[in-house]
């Protein structure tokens, strides 16, 4: 089963948590329609693809984790303008490039985590002010 892209409709949705299932395909880049989305659980399946861009158009974000899966690609630089971020989880995936200068925005980040990837390079210092 894939994750269906009718959910881009629920515009009021606050919380998407299906995590531990066995969804394949790609995340639905429309899940950015999904405006009012605080939390955002996809660990623990069979996601493919690369983390879509427009993600980061969830300002209210504040828990992604696309932990656990088979995600490839590198990070999006549009993941740092998710500032109500708190926990970021992306660990075992396929994820590769550097960690964007962008995350340094998230200052209310608590849970950084992105073990088990293939990225290279420093985390940017401005992520720990």
């Amino acid at each position: 089963q894939t994750i269906p892209p009718e959910i881009g409709r629920l515009h009021r949705l606050q919380s998407l948590r299906l995590q531990n299932n066995s969804f394949e395909g790609e995340i639905p880049s429309n899940l950015s329609r999904c405006s009012s989305l605080i939390s955002l659980i996809l660990d623990n399946n069979n996601l493919v693809g690369e983390i879509p861009p427009e993600l980061g158009s969830l300002l209210n974000l504040e828990e992604l984790d696309l932990g656990q899966n088979n995600l490839k690609g590198a990070i999006p630089h549009s993941l740092g303008n998710l500032t109500s971020l708190f926990m970021l989880v992306m660990y075992m995936n396929n994820l590769t490039g550097t960690i964007p200068d962008s995350l340094g925005r998230l200052k209310k980040l608590r849970f950084f985590v992105l073990s088990m990837n293939n990225l290279s390079g420093i985390v940017p210092p401005s992520i720990f002010i």
